[in-house]
């Protein structure tokens, strides 16, 4: 079986992603893979300003993905039965539904900026 594909991650449009999960349960590694994911340099290039927290617990608790954009919307997952691509294909679709929003300036500029 051929591995799943996964996009390429953009943080344009995200102001912060808490990820919090407890390293004991089993259920944890495609939330650590999404981290792992959105915490490349590549996908950090996009969006230098964006913050990612990573809370590790000790008391059992399902891991979740607590993503704020800078619309002031927010995006949760509940990653206990998502796995790795489903969660970035998730971010994905959200990233491309804040650039469908902009101007035709605002996309060319934003599609034209460099990263730092």
């Amino acid at each position: 079986m051929p591995a799943p594909v996964t996009p390429s991650i953009s943080l344009q449009f995200v102001k912060k992603i808490v990820v919090q999960f407890c390293p004991w349960e089993a259920n944890v590694r495609s939330t650590r893979n999404f981290l792992s994911h959105v915490g490349a340099a590549s996908a950090r290039k996009t969006n230098p300003d964006c913050k990612i927290q990573t809370v590790v617990k000790h008391d059992r608790s399902s891991p979740h993905i607590h993503i704020d954009f800078f619309d002031g919307k927010q995006l949760i997952f509940k990653s206990t039965h998502l796995t790795t691509p489903e969660m970035l294909h998730k971010l994905l679709k959200w990233h491309n539904i804040r650039f469908a929003q902009l101007s035709p300036e605002e996309k060319e500029k934003a599609t034209a900026a460099k990263p730092r």
